[in-house]
């Protein structure tokens, strides 16, 4: 039995008096949107149509960029939270495959917190002790060791592995007891992509007879070599100049 992709603990009812709301990250996740740069472009490029709606909550707090260190903080995060009909619009502005199926779940979730039936879910007939999963700071440390070790091309394949290593439809899925294996996976993968992508080896070993100079005494000797040809070329000018006297002269006394 697959979890659900929204639950009723992504419904914040505390940055908002006015009404409950989702996080931007939450919903991407749902969405299954890896980079969280590319909901909160989304909700960007459609903030004059959200603000609709109500007003659009924004957060910031200082976090490091992996693109530019700082170690003040770097730039800040800005985090949005939206309410139902805001969310429900960017799930159609989104084209996932599975927006239809986060809408309805969205709905049924919203419905419940406003109405004040917020139980707890049935345990699982298949799994009686379904294990606990991870929690937001140990899924964002994922989150932050993927995209320091991964460009934005590759993550995708990364999440997948890890995944597929569990067994789980969404890394925030995997058992809480099972980080430490989680982080462990992701270093290993980390370090087997970091011993493909190194540069080749080039063997510097000296051959049998051979001479080790310095870059310094590789100078001299160029000079050297340089002053030399200097000197061969003007003994051959002369040479040749001397010869073409001698044969002018040859010719003169001739005739």
């Amino acid at each position: 039995m697959n979890s659900p992709m929204i639950r009723i603990e992504d419904i914040d009812i505390e940055v908002d008096d006015s009404s409950p709301r989702i996080e931007d990250l939450n919903l991407a996740e749902a969405l299954g949107f890896e980079r969280e740069r590319d909901i909160r472009r989304l909700i960007r490029g459609h903030m004059s149509e959200l603000k609709k709606f109500g007003k659009v909550v924004c957060t910031s707090s200082a976090r490091k960029s992996a693109q530019t260190p700082d170690s003040k903080g770097g730039r800040p995060a800005r985090t949005y939270f939206l309410n139902e009909k805001q969310a429900l619009y960017v799930c159609a502005k989104s084209n996932a495959v599975n927006a239809v199926d986060v809408t309805i779940e969205m709905v049924e979730v919203f419905f419940k917190v406003k109405t004040g039936v917020i139980l707890k879910p049935k345990p699982s007939k298949e799994l009686p002790n379904e294990p606990r999963t991870i929690c937001k700071s140990q899924w964002r440390q994922i989150q932050k060791f993927i995209a320091d070790h991964w460009d934005a091309d590759s993550r995708e394949a990364v999440f997948e592995e890890l995944k597929d290593y569990f067994g789980v439809p969404r890394y925030r899925d995997v058992p809480a007891d099972w980080f430490g294996e989680a982080m462990r996976l992701l270093k290993e993968i980390a370090a087997e992509s970091a011993t493909k992508n190194a540069p080749a080896q080039v063997d510097l070993s000296v051959s049998p007879g051979c001479v080790v100079v310095s870059h310094e005494e590789w100078r001299q000797m160029q000079a050297r070599i340089r002053h030399l040809e200097e000197n061969v070329a003007k003994i051959t000018d002369r040479a040749l100049a001397a010869g073409l006297e001698t044969i002018g002269r040859r010719r003169l006394f001739k005739g």
